[in-house]
């Protein structure tokens, strides 16, 4: 909701303004905060040329994809050959976080497209540490883990040899871009007089849960399998083994006399570099920012696309694991995931022709509390919800939140409101956006009526 309702608002001239707001603001719509605004300005280019915006979500998406499986595939191919190019782009088909990434208009694919173009860039030229700060800084205005681009390129800046002076200042020259880039979008979008764009921090170092959905996302991706198999954890132990065996391989070649090529070498370095960005910038959003932040495939996923091109590029280049038996042992493990993956995706087509995805899901397409807000009672009251989401990919219409608290000060305002702008308010029984009132309560301070109420939901109005 809030990408592509920002790059319509572009596209009207509205600037980047998203079709939600605060119950008590005067417009429906509100300033996109929450995410950095690269995503709705790519979105809004196709967008601006008359196509439809979920078409121009798809192109968007397919032509992010293009660009990482190009620029990884032509990476692996200059350093290890033609196989290795053709095996890599085989494995970025099916590796389950990565085709999850694309199936929603989300900014994920746009940001692996940015790291690809960040991991060609470190590897191919590393004398160019502007190029690497301004590819950085592109990702960075996508997604906030970008933040681990800019991470990593001062850390690669400040590696390579030279005088302290040199390294300081190509470490300058990798992170300024990302540096101009933040105080742009703080200053033009986020900074508002009277309201800094950042909370206060709060630590919580419990972990438990992270931990366990990186467990999970581990497993998908190294044992991937239709949902009721029983080989799951065995493969991703199998495949484990093998990954850490070529790992470790290629680790040691590092340190041997005969050292790899130095662009495999800067490849080493800058995954290094990455890894080391993403968990840092990724553990600190989650125990001082969003708490419920978690480590799941989708968050993931640039680390498993990085990880993807050094293990093949090792695998290729190191011919004798490739020579029998360990040769057909890898081939065999090989097989059995390319299986798993295949019976995992199968299963994933026919979910998403038979039922929908995401919001697109039967569920949200057949709501019956949808169905009152296209109705005539439903387009007369200007919309008050727990979810805004559903209701503008259905209905094209904007919502306000509720309120934040049941002090009776600001239910009285509230109810001033609803009055004043001829509210509704749509309550969504299913939903992982908890209110921070519950609607029992918010319907006797306010007070509301009950005027619909459906499997999904219930609507209510003031008397």
């Amino acid at each position: 909701m809030s990408y592509l309702g920002a790059a319509e608002s572009v596209v009207q001239g509205r600037g980047l303004r998203i079709p939600n707001s605060g119950w008590s603001d005067p417009d429906s719509t509100s300033e996109l905060k929450l995410f950095p605004p690269g995503y709705s300005l790519a979105l809004s280019i196709p967008i601006r040329l008359g196509i439809a915006p979920y078409t121009a979500g798809r192109i968007v998406q397919a032509g992010a994809a293009f660009v990482t499986v190009t620029l990884t595939s032509a990476l692996a191919l200059e350093l290890a050959g033609t196989w290795a190019a053709v095996m890599l782009t085989a494995i970025l088909c099916l590796t389950p976080a990565l085709i999850e990434d694309h199936l929603s208009i989300l900014s994920e694919p746009l940001y692996l497209a940015m790291l690809s173009v960040f991991l060609s860039v470190v590897v191919r030229r590393p004398d160019r540490p502007l190029w690497h700060g301004l590819a950085a800084a592109a990702a960075n205005g996508v997604r906030y883990i970008g933040g681990s681009l800019v991470a990593a390129g001062t850390l690669l800046a400040l590696a390579r040899p030279g005088t302290w002076r040199q390294r300081i200042t190509r470490a300058a020259q990798a992170a300024l871009p990302a540096l101009l880039l933040g105080a742009l979008w703080v200053g033009l979008v986020r900074g508002k007089p009277g309201q800094p764009p950042t909370t206060a921090l709060v630590a919580d170092f419990h972990l438990g849960d992270a931990l366990a959905d990186f467990r999970d996302a581990l497993q998908l991706w190294l044992g991937p399998s239709p949902e009721d198999a029983k080989w799951a954890l065995p493969l991703a132990l199998v495949v484990t083994v093998l990954l850490v065996g070529v790992l470790l391989r290629g680790f040691r070649k590092l340190f041997s006399e005969a050292k790899p090529a130095p662009a495999v070498v800067r490849l080493w370095a800058a995954i290094g570099a990455i890894t080391l960005g993403h968990f840092g910038v990724l553990l600190f959003s989650r125990i001082f920012v969003g708490h419920e932040i978690p480590f799941d495939s989708r968050l993931m996923s640039p680390l498993i696309l990085v990880f993807e091109v050094l293990l093949i590029v090792l695998l290729l280049l190191d011919h004798e694991l490739l020579k029998l038996p360990r040769g057909a042992g890898i081939a065999l493990v090989a097989v059995l995931w390319v299986m798993g993956a295949g019976g995992w995706f199968r299963e994933l087509w026919q979910d998403v022709h038979v039922d929908g995805s995401d919001y697109n899901d039967r569920e949200w397409r057949q709501s019956p509390t949808l169905d009152w807000i296209r109705s005539d009672s439903g387009r007369a009251r200007v919309l008050f919800s727990n979810h805004p989401v559903p209701i503008w990919f259905h209905t094209g219409r904007p919502s306000r939140d509720l309120p934040e608290t049941s002090e009776p000060d600001s239910l009285a305002a509230f109810a001033r409101v609803l009055d004043q702008q001829h509210g509704a308010v749509v309550f969504f029984s299913d939903t992982t956006w908890d209110p921070d009132v519950m609607i029992d309560s918010l319907a006797i301070g306010v007070p509301l009526r009950l005027v619909a109420q459906f499997s999904d939901g219930r609507v209510y109005v003031r008397p």
